[in-house]
């Protein structure tokens, strides 16, 4: 196979509609795309009811990280094909390169009916489609690396649509003067982190990019209350904060308070500033801390399980979750503003968001030489199915614990 060009994946959503016509409905978002003002399709899979989860997957914000778009193409393809037909999912058990042996995995037909009954998913396989179609035109070095839109500029095009949304959008206000040079986030066009060009205060923010704006008018229009963002690589699952390490013992230490404003000094041991994220009984949203940290295990779990019983094949599909702060400290990313909405408007539902970060790069593992997903690139024949199968089985078990 070959990674689909946006065009191709518009057809795949087209077909995804016309084969499931009863379960699968095809949208496209509000806005044209910066560069080559493409619509941006998505799909809702549903059977039907009221009162329902509204779940949201999302992934190709970053262009050079390839596979996601697919797997969730073939996410939506798995889900309603067994869903129709009444049949389980069953991925073949394979060999990989190494001689690694991935056991025959299996997602029952009563487990995407019990999923069914209780969620309704959304799911837009490719945000920014400038950007995918930027990076699979070429394969020069400097363009498979692209990882932000396409925003015209004579010099520096482009702005970090995971850096684009209204939460601490700017580094120089929430962080003091040593730490906001280590948030992992720039004001220069040129870096590949460029956060954009508008500043305004939460909740309006900054979100001049159309793809940022589609994927806010999607999530706060449709009563999405999970979110999952997949990137590439580090087989890493993350949950908020990802702005600063995370608190549950002082409330008004939240980015909507402006007298901490200048305070927050990055992920360090005993930091004199820490984001408060609930984990109580005393605040009515109850322990979210504690309830992300139990959604991002199932997910590793599930991931894991696919695996099999070879203990090298289970290595390799290990995944670690952490705040996602650890990871390092950033501003403006989706994850972190769907988890902020319920801060700014209480009466919303308790709002749990993830970041996955698939695969692995050669040579991370030092210990596993041969431990290779191909980094931000997997091989589409011989790499690609082994992290679609990771997705695939994540998403599946964040479904089955919501």
């Amino acid at each position: 196979m070959a990674y689909k060009r946006s065009a191709a994946i518009a057809n795949a959503i087209i077909s995804l509609e016309s084969s499931f016509p009863n379960n699968c409905t095809r949208f496209t978002l509000n806005h044209l795309t910066a560069q080559d003002n493409q619509l941006v399709p998505f799909v809702r899979i549903s059977t039907g009811g009221k009162d329902k989860v509204g779940v949201l997957f999302t992934g190709g914000i970053h262009p050079r990280e390839l596979a996601p778009p697919d797997a969730l193409l073939a996410f939506c393809l798995q889900l309603l094909t067994a869903l129709t037909n009444g049949s389980d999912i069953i991925y073949p058990r394979f060999t990989d390169a190494s001689g690694a042996v991935y056991d025959e995995y299996v997602i029952q037909n009563a487990t995407i009916n019990a999923i069914l009954d209780k969620c309704e998913l959304y799911v837009v396989p490719c945000a920014n489609p400038d950007g995918r179609d930027f990076v699979l035109a070429s394969s020069a070095q400097q363009n498979m690396m692209w990882r932000k839109n396409r925003r015209p500029d004579p010099q520096c095009p482009g702005v970090d649509i995971n850096r684009n949304f209204p939460i601490v959008w700017d580094q120089d206000i929430y962080f003091s003067a040593a730490a906001a040079p280590k948030a992992h986030t720039s004001k220069n066009p040129c870096n590949e982190s460029f956060r954009g060009y508008t500043f305004a205060p939460p909740p309006l923010g900054p979100a001049i990019e159309p793809e940022t704006q589609n994927l806010i008018e999607l999530i706060t229009q449709n009563g999405i209350t999970y979110l999952v963002d997949l990137h590439m690589f580090g087989r890493l699952i993350l949950y908020p904060w990802g702005i600063e390490q995370n608190q549950s013992n002082d409330p008004t230490k939240n980015f909507l308070n402006p007298t901490f404003n200048f305070q927050r000094d990055g992920v360090v041991p005993n930091t004199t500033y820490a984001e408060y994220i609930p984990d109580n009984l005393i605040d009515a949203r109850g322990q979210l801390l504690s309830r992300h940290q139990t959604l991002a295990s199932a997910m590793a779990t599930a991931i894991t399980t696919s695996a099999g019983s070879n203990a090298t094949s289970i290595q390799r599909s290990t995944y670690t979750t952490q705040q996602a702060a650890f990871l390092y400290p950033t501003t403006g990313a989706i994850d972190d503003f769907v988890f902020s909405q319920q801060f700014i408007n209480l009466t919303l539902p308790n709002m749990h968001a993830f970041t996955i970060e698939a695969g692995f790069k050669r040579g991370q593992n030092p210990a596993d030489p041969a431990d290779d997903d191909g980094e931000f690139w997997p091989d589409s024949a011989t790499q690609y199915p082994k992290v679609e199968r990771e997705i695939h089985a994540a998403l599946f078990g964040l479904l089955t614990a919501v």
